[in-house]
């Protein structure tokens, strides 16, 4: 029996150390598998950043930057836009741009020793050929800028056309991990690898085998047959292929880069303890039955044991990897706005007493209502995570509320990185109270010096220039480096004597202080006068610590003064003389012109739908084309000649000693110029000129008619299409005339009752119609049907679009009134188009209300169409305005939509219940690919932002099923009916029911 209980308690403790050493080899692959994957997810991490970098970099650097010989333009920004992104990253050495040929135009940082060229190398041969590769890494090479061991991060620099510029490059120091690595305990034998996983070559190691770098791995290894073999991640037993040493190795593969990272854990270091163990276990057998109850307790425990391991694995070792890698400042996990998992800094830094107390919670929960900038936390926090995933990683200031509702100011940097499968972000806080107090006290020292108005200059006790202010520099022109160090009299201009100058220092040595005015004299070597006062800086013990100088140039006032008599006589956008300075230049040339019995030329110029770039684009991009103008057209004419500006868009060029053939071809000449493409603020823009010529004596004999005819012409040059030169003609007057004509008749029509409103239906997908557009018609006893492209900007122009378009709502109000008893027509929503002017009329609102109250119409039938160039145009007040006519209960639809430029940022603010696709993108449909990708965009975004959509000039049925496929299930146009009288229209709907 004895024997049976001796052979049992032997089986027993051999089975145990057996399970001993394969849980000891089991816990060293969990291990190893945790380092490589925390170090995989720090590498990716590492990578995205740097890939983000550079993609911004690629994206932001102007084209002409990449010019050798626009490098000294450009070096000053792009150097700190390079150090900016450069100061975000401990692991990067240099953030470098080279151009096409592979040299070097630009560093973070400073390059000592000659510039490379990277022509020949493999990473810029590559980006070079194949404009699809990117990012591309270079092999390991010892950095010029550190000397330490580097592996280059490349992307190409292409223009719109996909021609190659050049390479931006990331040096990515491999130190940064070899020194993670060494914090991680892997044993004596140990090792920490990062290898190419395209030609599996060695990248970094721990312990270091220099010998090793670059070199792949052996055609028979079997890290290379897993790798090929798909999967991201492995764990297993081999024998190292370097050293020989058995050791249990894991790796995992990057999935977006050809890099991965192995970690491996020495048998013979994992087992040292093991066998301690088992020779204790050997020696203790005399107590074999009293260890017996002992090993079956360690049996279960370790069976407990794995279970647990098994079932907690999953989930921890994703968070492993990141949770502690820098256990000093706080580390959390972001997942779908909520954290998932923090450390103790964390709870420390907020002062919660456990995890329990703070998980869950999202980042406005812990935030105030608002942060320091006044945006809202929870509206802030989601704008940050946005960019974040957007970017690759973001890096801001953040205000966060602790438990006890303190608030402490953190800097939180976000990463993406993915955890079983699943994209979540890790953030990084760190403590910048300190900092922040610092730089607000250096901020305030800063604002007194920099942003005085008055010159500062302090000097030691020895008066040396110690600091001066931009106001110092901008007056003397002398830089803050060219100064300091010298003493004061460098500014001397020697109009002050040396009684003057002892009658000061004896002020400043008996009373701290001095003032008075004194000559000085600038860098260029120029005097002025100035107001000067010093005063000197005593320490406690009485002793001169240093001297404050500051001063005011007394010149101003008459700089001012010659500055207010330019803008007396100039025009304040251009430059150009105005219409004053004009007046008295062109009568002074036709006093010449008389004496001489010579001739003179005045062109009258026009910038063809300036308006429409104007309103669409912006006054800052208008006002940028106005100054190209003027540039052209005084580098277009001689030194002698007059170039100046009326106002708005119209110019006028005094040709002085020329005549109509000369004046023709300086005409053209300008015709040319003023038509070539501008580049205004990354903008292109065109415009033509219209240009009208009136020449002394033969057009007039002074500067009023000169004026007037050369006008008229220019006029006429507009009515023959734009973008041409007209001579003034006699029979130019008798269109003015015409014009004068058919102006008189409009202010008639009202009266006469010669206005009309004709309707076009408007149908639905079944050519049922649904609505009309009430379409303003003028029948003239004189003229007949006058087209409203004639009559309609006449209006505008002359102010009677405001009765006109009174008179128009009222009808249509009245006809929507009408149309309520008949079961055909109440349920029609009639459209009216509605002019700027009367859009800004200040009792606009009034108005509609009274309509409606007078004609007894539903204002729900009602609806007004806005152009886009209308709503753009001063945006806050049209939505204010939009809004008090919404109350009403009347609809919007926006008209032309797509032929503007309109904000999409405004269009969700506008009060909008249609969109309007312009029959210019119908017109060509369906052939056109171009206007068929902008239809359905239209169509697309007006579903998106919750409004109806309604084609126009749809003519063809080809047009109205391409529209229908789309999403488009309302349409306007010949296809089913021009616009119709009433009589007509109404006789439609009859046959249309």
């Amino acid at each position: 029996m004895l024997c049976v209980v001796v052979i049992g308690v032997a089986l027993i403790l051999g089975t145990m150390i057996w399970i001993a050493r394969h849980e000891a080899l089991r816990e060293a692959g969990i291990t190893a598998r945790n380092y490589a994957s925390m170090l995989e997810a720090r590498l990716d991490a590492t990578l995205r950043r740097c890939d983000a970098a550079l993609q911004g970099l690629a994206r932001t650097l102007p084209e002409a930057a990449l010019n050798r010989q626009a490098v000294p333009a450009y070096r000053a920004a792009i150097t700190a836009e390079l150090d900016a992104r450069w100061l975000n990253f401990d692991e990067i050495s240099a953030l470098r741009v080279f151009d096409a040929s592979g040299d070097l135009l630009y560093t973070s940082g400073t390059l000592s020793g000659a510039h490379p060229n990277i022509a020949e190398r493999d990473i810029f041969r590559q980006l070079r050929d194949d404009p699809a590769s990117g990012p591309v890494f270079s092999k390991v090479q010892i950095s010029s800028v550190t000397g330490l061991q580097t592996v280059g991060i490349a992307r190409a620099l292409r223009d719109k056309q996909g021609r190659f510029l050049g390479v931006v490059i990331a040096g990515l120091e491999l130190q940064h991990f070899q020194k993670l690595f060494r914090s991680l305990d892997i044993g004596h034998q140990g090792m920490i690898a990062i290898r190419r996983s395209d030609d599996f070559a060695l990248v970094v190691r721990w312990p270091p085998l220099d010998s090793e770098i670059n070199k792949p791995l052996p055609a028979d290894s079997p890290t290379r047959a897993a790798i090929g073999a798909g999967p991201t991640g492995s764990v297993s037993a081999r024998t190292g292929p370097i050293d020989g040493v058995m050791r249990s190795f894991s790796f995992r593969k990057l999935e977006h880069y050809p890099f991965f990272v192995a970690a491996a854990l020495a048998h013979g270091d994992v087992l040292a303890g093991w066998k301690v163990r088992a020779t204790a276990v050997g020696v203790s057998g005399t107590l074999l039955l009293g260890l017996l109850s002992y090993l079956l307790l360690r049996l279960r425990h370790m069976a407990a044991r794995e279970k647990y391991l098994v079932a907690e694995q999953t989930e921890s070792e994703e968070v492993f990897r990141h949770l502690f890698e820098d256990m000093n400042d706080p580390i959390l996990l972001l997942k779908n706005g909520n954290f998932i998992d923090c450390n103790a800094a964390t709870l420390k830094m907020l002062r919660y007493g456990s995890k329990q107390e703070f998980l869950n919670r999202r980042p406005a929960d812990i935030s105030p209502a608002r942060q320091p900038d006044g945006r809202a936390s929870d509206e802030k926090a989601a704008a940050m995570i946005a960019i974040a995933f957007e970017v690759g990683y973001h890096r801001f200031e953040w205000m966060h509320a602790r438990a006890d509702g303190s608030n402490v100011p953190v800097e939180v940097t976000l990463t993406p990185i993915t955890m079983g499968g699943e994209v979540v972000l890790h953030t990084l806080w760190r403590d910048i109270t300190e900092r922040q107090a610092a730089e607000h006290r250096m901020r305030l020292l800063a604002t007194v010096f920099e942003r005085s108005g008055e010159a500062i200059v302090i000097t030691d006790a020895g008066n040396r220039i110690v600091e001066v202010n931009h106001a110092f520099c901008r007056l003397t022109g002398y830089e803050a480096d060219d100064v300091r160090g010298l003493d004061p009299s460098i500014l001397a201009s020697g109009r002050t004597t040396a009684e003057e100058y002892r009658a000061m220092w004896q002020a400043i040595n008996s009373e701290s202080f001095w003032q008075g005015e004194i000559w000085d004299r600038r860098k260029d070597g120029s005097y002025y006068p100035k107001w000067l006062t010093i005063s000197a800086v005593r320490n406690g013990a009485g002793e001169i610590d240093c001297y404050i100088g500051s001063f005011t140039d007394m010149t101003e006032r008459k700089v001012a003064e010659e500055r207010i008599n330019h803008l007396a006589l100039h025009d304040t956008l251009t430059g150009l003389p105005n219409r004053y300075n004009l007046q008295g230049r062109l009568d002074q040339a036709l006093a010449t012109a008389r004496r001489d019995g010579g001739h003179l030329a005045l062109m009258f110029i026009d910038m063809d739908r300036f308006k429409n770039i104007n309103d669409t684009l912006g006054h800052h991009l208008g006002d940028g084309l106005l100054q190209e103008v003027a540039i052209r057209l005084t580098a277009s004419v001689r030194d002698s000649d007059v170039v100046a500006r009326l106002g708005g868009d119209e110019f006028v060029v005094v040709l002085t000693g020329i005549e109509a053939t000369a004046a023709g071809n300086v005409a053209d000449k300008i015709l040319d110029t003023l038509g070539l493409p501008y580049r205004i603020a990354d903008h292109e823009l065109h415009t033509t000129p219209s240009i009208g010529i009136a020449v002394f004596p033969d057009d007039g004999d002074n500067a009023e008619t000169l004026m007037q005819n050369a006008d008229t012409a220019m006029y006429h040059a507009k009515s023959a299409g734009r973008n041409n030169v007209q001579f003034f003609t006699a029979s130019m007057n008798q269109a003015a005339k015409d014009r004068h004509e058919l102006e008189g008749g409009l202010h008639l029509a009202l009266e006469r009752n010669e206005l009309e409103l004709h309707y076009q239906p408007q149908v639905d997908g079944k050519g049922r119609a649904i609505g009309a557009e009430a379409l303003l018609r003028w029948r003239s006893p004189e003229h007949g049907w006058v087209s409203p492209l004639s009559f309609v900007p006449l209006a505008e122009e002359t102010g009677l679009i405001l009765p006109i378009g009174r008179w128009v709502l009222e009808t249509a109000c009245a006809q929507l009134a009408a149309w309520s008893d008949d079961p055909r027509t109440r349920d029609l929503q009639l459209a009216v188009n509605v002019s700027p002017r009367e859009f800004r009329e200040a009792n606009f609102v009034d108005q509609i209300r009274d309509v409606l109250k007078t004609s007894g119409a539903n204002p729900s039938r009602l609806k007004l169409e806005l152009t886009e160039s209308l709503v753009l145009d001063n945006v806050e007040d049209t939505i204010r305005q939009m809004q008090a006519i919404k109350k009403l209960g009347i609809a919007f639809s926006l008209d032309d939509f797509g032929t503007g430029y309109s904000s999409l940022s405004y269009l969700t603010r506008l009060p909008l219940d249609q969109l309007k696709i312009d029959r210019a993108f119908v017109l060509k449909l369906p052939n056109n690919v171009s206007d068929g990708i902008v239809t359905q965009t239209i169509i697309t975004m007006a579903a998106g932002l919750g409004l109806h959509v309604i084609a126009e000039g749809v003519e063809t049925e080809a047009q109205r099923e391409f529209l229908a496929q789309h999403g488009c299930r309302a349409y306007q146009g010949f296809l089913f009916s021009p616009p119709l009288p009433l009589a007509e229209f109404e006789r439609f709907l009859g046959t249309n029911a």
